[in-house]
């Protein structure tokens, strides 16, 4: 496991390898495995053997697209399945499995059939270390994400949440669920994913001013239709700000295809050997 120490060469390390794109990416949270949260207030998910008994099955698709161009940054789905939540990336051999029920989450590596497997309470422990690290960091490029000052609003008439600082702004439009249960878990998967995904990648600056976007969409009853982050990558009084924009698409059903990827993911975990955290690090730092 990597040291709370050793973060800052963690951190190079991601963007020397995946370039400056990929850095936002984890610094926005676009993908939804890369939500945030409040290393002094970390909210624990409320989840019992009963939460799901009603097995409301969905799929959410999603899109990240570069603002100017529209072109098509990274995409996946995220199948919600008898309580459990299976997280794809297209164009990636990694899975990351959710069982709510045992409270356990299990990372796969399908290339290298290696499988990793933590706790909810794990992820949360290292996860808070790196948030306190990174609010307490000397340098303020650092620490503004860590502690976002936003000025909020809710514009009525275009139904949109907008989140302004003083280098970054996000806007958000929300709709609501068909079902509560989808925001439920959904909720609760964007809770734990984030926890995971910061052990899995520790160079990612912060995560938390998506958790604060997150967290607010979520106390209002809904779930996030599109959020759009303008952020400015280059420094100067006349740096244009760069955007970035990412849908998702809440399917009330799912088809045959989910169903036979899940029956696949599950001989998965049966059959895949145990790996270990140090070797899934590796991975997504390219060092294998």
């Amino acid at each position: 496991m990597v040291e709370i120490k050793n973060f800052c060469p963690v951190i190079q390390n991601v963007m020397k390898k995946f370039g400056i794109l990929f850095g936002i990416l984890l610094i926005w949270g676009l993908l939804p495995a890369f939500s945030v949260l409040n290393a002094q207030t970390i909210p624990k998910p409320k989840v019992s053997g009963t939460y799901f008994e009603e097995n409301t099955n969905f799929r959410v698709n999603y899109k990240v697209m570069s603002g100017d161009s529209k072109e098509v940054i990274s995409s996946g789905k995220t199948i919600f399945y008898d309580g459990n939540a299976y997280d794809f990336v297209d164009n990636t051999d990694e899975v990351i499995v959710l069982n709510f029920a045992s409270r356990k989450i299990y990372v796969l590596d399908v290339e290298n059939r290696k499988k990793w497997t933590t706790t909810p309470e794990d992820a949360e422990e290292y996860a808070t270390k790196l948030c306190r690290w990174g609010m307490s960091h000397p340098k303020e490029e650092i620490r503004q994400f860590f502690q976002p000052d936003f000025k909020r609003n809710y514009d009525e008439s275009k139904g949109e949440y907008s989140f302004t600082a003083p280098n970054y702004s996000y806007f958000v439009t929300p709709s609501k669920p068909e079902k509560p249960e989808f925001l439920q878990q959904y909720r609760t998967f964007a809770q734990w994913s984030c926890r995971v995904n910061m052990m899995l990648s520790p160079g990612a600056k912060t995560l938390y001013p998506r958790y604060v976007v997150n967290e607010v969409i979520f106390n209002s009853g809904s779930l996030i239709e599109k959020i759009q982050l303008s952020i400015k990558l280059a420094k100067g009084p006349f740096a244009k700000p760069e955007t970035f924009l990412s849908e998702y698409q809440y399917l009330p059903r799912l088809v045959e295809s989910d169903q036979a990827i899940i029956r696949q993911v599950e001989d998965y975990l049966v059959l895949f050997r145990d790996g270990t955290l140090e070797e899934f690090q590796n991975k997504r730092l390219g060092k294998e």
